[in-house]
């Protein structure tokens, strides 16, 4: 008979012992949460960082085209590199039409820096243009790029 007294005498810890497990386990599982949702939002970050990186490069490799495209006089390429925006989109044979000065001048043109917003773009670009009578003349053009479809393209305002 006297164990009895000694069980009962115990008993009143196991609730106790319980609560107390209950809450180590508890803390131990929102730690194990914790580490994961912080290691969920740092992959979060570095993927959209690695998409805009890979956005920007995609949009600067579009702008480059069309930077050699415009020196080379290839109207072809500059036409299919843009986006035709609030205008009837021109003919290939209207674009270059449009866009050939019928002189040959020395140009050169430099990107100076590109933009990257969400799906649309800035490319700053200086343009010297040697004439022959006039001398040289720098300028600084400013051309809006946009994303549609996944691929980038010049915004042409047909002016």
């Amino acid at each position: 008979m006297t164990s009895l007294p000694v069980i009962q005498r115990f008993i009143w810890w196991l609730p106790v012992a319980v609560i107390g497990l209950s809450v180590l386990f508890a803390g131990y599982c929102q730690n194990k949460l914790d580490l994961y949702l912080k290691a969920q939002l740092i992959n979060n970050i570095q993927v959209k960082a690695t998409l805009q990186e890979l956005d920007y490069q995609a949009l600067y490799s579009r702008v480059e085209a069309y930077r050699k495209a415009f020196l080379d006089r290839n109207y072809e390429a500059m036409y299919h590199l843009s986006y035709f925006k609030d205008v009837p989109k021109p003919s290939l044979i209207e674009f270059r039409n449009l866009r050939d000065p019928q002189h040959t001048y020395r140009m050169e043109v430099r990107i100076v820096e590109v933009e990257l917003a969400g799906n649309k773009g800035k490319a700053h670009l200086e343009l010297i243009l040697e004439h022959p009578v006039i001398g040289v003349n720098k300028s600084t053009h400013v051309q809006e790029w946009e994303k549609i479809n996944d691929i980038w393209y010049r915004i042409d305002y047909g002016y």
